[in-house]
């Protein structure tokens, strides 16, 4: 027990220093997930709080799907999103598994087989999330051909400079589409890549019509603003 909690009180130097000071050492995932579980097991409600609140900061945050590094962990991986779910349902914290599912996304092989830790234990989503994770993995990948022909189809809008070149130029836009594989445009909405798919809309538009050009940034901002409000009912969270 006494070693049981000289580990506790030795991480938690390092988590209050990453949190409440933003200054080096940057936490490990690894070891705070190890020290979360075994404050909860034990009660130390101080610690798992300060724990789950360093997770908080970064899976609350969508910049966490967008590959954006992240100022308090310093070994943070797609693979940690496997422990950050575990830990969200263990101490009741919902608002961890969004972002958490959505990166799990990114990873299915290895959601599949788990995140193998340091110790050559495993961690795996529990039956109950694996299904949920697989049935919103497949509402994503279905939205993003919806919100693809949103995009593609917001053109001309209505105070189109010139409709028929831009009409002309749609076409050529639903064409890559055709071209595009389900799969692939699937990925894109899980990478959150529909700037990219919009972008390959927009560089097929006529650059001397400023209302179609800058008409379909506008549109995809609200569909990708839209995902992140819907991001929860689609995991269920």
């Amino acid at each position: 027990m006494n070693a049981t909690f000289d580990t506790i009180q030795n991480l938690t130097l390092c988590i209050k220093s990453s949190l409440y000071r933003k200054e080096p050492p940057l936490l490990n995932f690894e070891r705070l997930f190890a020290v979360v579980q075994l404050a909860h097991k034990y009660g130390v409600d101080d610690i798992v709080h300060q724990g789950i609140e360093a997770l908080t900061e970064c899976y609350a945050n969508k910049d966490a799907a967008y590959d954006k590094p992240n100022k308090l962990f310093a070994d943070l991986a797609d693979v940690h999103a496997i422990g950050a779910v575990h830990l969200a349902r263990l101490t009741g914290t919902p608002s961890i598994v969004p972002v958490a599912m959505l990166i799990c996304c990114k990873i299915p092989r290895t959601v599949i087989s788990g995140w193998k830790r340091d110790d050559g234990s495993v961690v795996r989503l529990s039956e109950a999330d694996l299904v949920q994770w697989i049935v919103g993995r497949e509402t994503l990948a279905k939205r993003a051909v919806s919100d693809y022909l949103k995009v593609v189809t917001c053109v001309p809008s209505t105070d189109c400079e010139t409709p028929n070149e831009c009409r002309e130029r749609i076409m050529d836009a639903m064409a890559t589409l055709k071209q595009s594989s389900y799969a692939t445009l699937g990925e894109s909405r899980i990478m959150m890549g529909l700037h990219t798919l919009a972008g390959a809309v927009r560089d097929k538009l006529n650059p001397r019509c400023s209302t179609c050009y800058y008409h379909v940034p506008k549109v995809e901002e609200e569909l990708l603003e839209q995902v992140w409000k819907d991001l929860p009912g689609i995991f269920e969270c």
